[in-house]
């Protein structure tokens, strides 16, 4: 058994770039679309404008991917408020019945190792409603993933066929287009109120429901109308100098929060009061020095801290890991794993089985048969062609 840790790296400097601000000149143009940009969409249930879908391109999702890890805010960006009006009433921040998400697609190709601004094929950006202010910076929304390759393909496609009908489209000095819904492919086809499944994987949805009156204060956003947490799903990991390389495949990772105010001024809060680091708190409970780092064995065991605070094993004594077991019927071997009880509802710590044939660059992920708060397991499976087949736990720690 191996078990491992690692570190996303943190760009430095970020620059948010904007596919919309620049283009202030014409009233009208061909929709400034391309392939990684995170559409703001809207859709309404009944009453006015539920015939039609707005969308606004943001921008390159990389972008704000970037913005997050830098620590970058980016507020007021662009202003929507009159056309969200004239499309859905005056009073639409009010309206019970009115629909916001955020998606963004690279490429439905299952094949191509292109990278678009360092993310590949089939990286998702989807939006998940956060259940309360919270603390900006932080997620406060439900999370999302999605369970196989086949389900990402699943997802990618709809998200590819809405952007190019945004693509399509004539856009005003925003980048908002309106769509008629009685086109095939758009947005309400896939989303709330009329999928049952948002993009048929993500089945809590992806869209929030305005209410009456503010939603809440957001950090520097303000009084807002809409706060949708932003996640990013990538479908693979193995592609020289991708973003995520370090991240688990299909497993939506928080980006920051876009927040829509009453004047439809459009936001994006990345980091603000970040929340204590889970395992410096757990190492000097554990009578570690203040700043110990990840990779420290100072009871020589193997075990890094890393990996003692993800299982809550002793950083200053000699630790054993669980050995797997037979699985029922013979079938492999099953790998059950308990997580430390902080470590286990820390968000920045993720846990992945993966298993080799070789212990060199071939590990892959296991899909988990159990992974909550408390624990994870997944099964080896036996009748491996080589004769081989290895197993680890990987425990990963993001800023």
């Amino acid at each position: 058994m191996f078990l491992s840790f690692n570190f996303p790296c943190v760009p430095a400097r970020v620059i948010l770039t904007l596919a919309a601000g620049a283009l202030a000149a014409a009233p009208a143009l061909a929709a400034p679309y391309a392939d990684g940009d995170l559409i703001l969409g809207f859709v309404a249930a009944e009453g006015t404008g539920a015939d039609q879908t707005l969308l606004v391109n943001l921008g390159p999702s990389s972008g704000y991917r970037d913005a997050f890890d830098a620590g970058t805010n980016k507020l007021n960006f662009v202003t929507i408020g009159p056309r969200l009006a004239t499309q859905f009433g005056a009073a639409w921040h009010d309206r019970t019945d009115l629909y916001v998400s955020l998606f963004g697609v690279t490429s439905s190709s299952v094949t191509a190792a292109t990278l678009f601004s360092r993310d590949p094929a089939r990286t998702l950006y989807v939006s998940q409603p956060r259940i309360s202010a919270g603390t900006p910076g932080a997620a406060d929304s439900g999370g999302c993933s999605i369970p196989g390759n086949t389900a990402m393909t699943g997802s990618a496609i709809p998200m590819v066929q809405v952007s190019q009908r945004y693509a399509e489209a004539t856009a005003d000095a925003a980048g908002v287009v309106i769509i008629d819904d009685a086109k095939a492919t758009t947005l309400d086809e896939f989303t709330r109120p009329v999928a049952a499944s948002s993009f048929s994987n993500f089945n809590d949805g992806i869209e929030q429901i305005f209410a009456a009156g503010s939603w809440g204060t957001l950090g520097d956003a303000g009084a807002v109308e809409a706060a949708l947490d932003l996640y990013r799903l990538q479908a693979r990991s193995d592609i020289a100098g991708q973003y995520g390389q370090e991240e688990i495949i299909r497993e939506g990772v928080y980006k920051g929060t876009i927040t829509v105010s009453q004047g439809g001024a459009v936001s994006f809060i990345a980091k603000g009061n970040a929340p204590a680091d889970g395992f410096n708190t757990w190492a000097a409970a554990k009578g570690l020095p203040s700043g110990v780092a990840a990779d420290d064995d100072r009871d020589s065991d193997g075990i890094p801290a890393l990996t003692e605070y993800g299982l809550d094993l002793n950083p200053l004594a000699f630790d054993a890991l669980p050995a797997p077991v037979p699985a029922e019927g013979g079938g492999g071997l099953q790998f059950t794993f308990t997580k430390g009880a902080a470590a286990g509802m820390d968000p920045k710590i993720t846990y992945q089985v993966e298993h080799s044939s070789t212990l060199n660059a071939d590990w892959t992920a296991l899909t988990a048969t159990v992974n909550d708060a408390t624990k994870i397991s997944a099964l080896l499976p036996a009748g491996d062609p080589s004769g081989r087949r290895f197993g680890r736990l990987k425990i990963i720690k993001s800023n």
